[in-house]
């Protein structure tokens, strides 16, 4: 998967463009409510190109309304991706803490009859001590 999706990126970075935070500030773009304008601005082109100026080139407007129409696909669709990457780590490091705190509730459990897990629950909770002031997590209470 991680194959494909490398493979996907290489082919969209070769008709991507890359604007720097200036270009990207001052650029006009086409908003939502531009877009309308646009498709009915390249409808008049093409009924009134006799009127244009000869270097106005039709064709090459209608070729970029397809372009950016296949690149609003595009973004949907890496939009959707994103997301369920997104959710599935969350799900992946929901499990894994639901491992982690059975390991570590074990543990406290075992204390009371093996003195040789002491040391690995120290190290656990020097490090889960710093790890919950960073986020806010922790180990559940052994019950």
């Amino acid at each position: 998967l991680v194959i494909l999706l490398t493979k996907a990126a290489d082919l969209l970075k070769k008709y991507a463009v890359n604007l720097s935070p200036e270009e990207r500030k001052s650029a006009r773009s086409v908003a939502a409510r531009r877009e309308s304008y646009v498709r009915h601005s390249l409808r008049a082109a093409r009924q009134h190109e006799q009127l244009l100026p000869r270097d106005f080139n039709v064709s090459d407007y209608n070729s970029l309304m397809e372009q950016y129409d296949q690149h609003k696909n595009i973004s949907v669709i890496v939009n959707e991706l994103t997301e369920l990457v997104n959710d599935t780590g969350v799900a992946i490091g929901q499990e894994l803490m639901s491992y982690t705190d059975t390991l570590y509730n074990s543990l406290k459990i075992a204390r009371n009859r093996n003195a040789s897990v002491e040391h690995t629950l120290a190290e656990l909770e020097a490090y889960n001590s710093r790890s919950s002031n960073e986020d806010g997590g922790g180990y559940k209470k052994a019950e």
